[in-house]
């Protein structure tokens, strides 16, 4: 009991101690705001760019709209955490909590991918009223877990465009004029008919608000381009969101063909 206590206060202590870095860390450094998965990280990687990212891989965008609205909402990770086993989640629950700081210096991209919208689910605390959001199998669904949070599911498709405006409308507010870049998960590899669903209604919602919030890059791969890795990792040979070299070069150079960041 004492060692689990130590390690929920170990994940009360880091968003505090990260949320302090990250504002004098980057107070004056230029950044880039990112709320990417793996594949736009790889993608960034290939571009050779030597700007930090300041990333909430798993920030779904009605969730940022929520803790916007009001951030008492927002993650805790350390209550949280005891229902979760590996420590890279955790960490990415508590990329939730510390969100991106109040630094001054204005982002100079927003680079994003659908990973969030496409995947993450929302969990809810019944009596305390705040969220995080995680893929369910992230979670040990004990029945302590199942009392204390409700799972609010996959973000509906229905509320995908209203979403995202709310949220590119908020960042525009902000950032007047810093491109907007927005990867799209290939969904190729997934046999769930309801991935490939929502796959082409993120590109509908992309398709209608990239015109509306300029400059706005949207990137989605030729999926005859598209395979497993070359390199299987034995825990993730079944994990259809990891690809081939051909398809991060693929991305990497209609970046690099855009401009955006030369």
């Amino acid at each position: 009991m004492q060692n689990k206590c130590l390690k929920n206060l170990r994940w009360f202590i880091r968003p505090l101690l990260s949320s302090f870095h990250r504002r004098f860390r980057y107070h004056n450094e230029d950044w880039i705001m990112g709320r990417v998965a793996c594949m736009g990280r790889d993608v960034l990687k290939l571009l050779n760019i030597d700007v930090p990212v300041l990333n909430v891989q798993k920030g779904r965008v009605d969730y940022l709209n929520n803790i916007a609205d009001n951030p008492k909402r927002k993650s805790r990770t350390a209550q949280v955490a005891s229902f979760i086993e590996r420590d890279d989640i955790k960490g990415l629950i508590s990329q939730q909590e510390i969100l991106y700081g109040n630094l001054k210096k204005t982002p100079i991209a927003l680079y994003m991918d659908s990973f969030s919208e496409l995947t993450d689910q929302l969990f809810y605390h019944r009596k305390q009223n705040w969220y995080f959001c995680a893929n369910y199998s992230d979670i040990n669904h004990t029945p302590e877990f199942e009392e204390k949070y409700e799972t609010k599911g996959l973000l509906p498709v229905n509320a995908l465009l209203e979403e995202y405006r709310l949220f590119f409308n908020s960042f525009r507010k902000k950032y007047n004029s810093v491109p907007i870049l927005f990867l799209h998960f290939p969904v190729k590899l997934d046999k769930r008919e309801k991935f490939h669903f929502r796959y082409q209604r993120i590109i509908e919602a992309i398709d209608i608000l990239k015109d509306e919030f300029q400059p706005f890059y949207s990137f989605t791969v030729d999926e005859e381009i598209v395979d497993w890795p070359e390199e299987l990792i034995p825990e993730l040979e079944n994990f259809p969101y990891h690809y081939n070299k051909a398809t991060y070069q693929n991305l990497a150079d209609q970046i690099e063909t855009s401009g955006i960041f030369n």
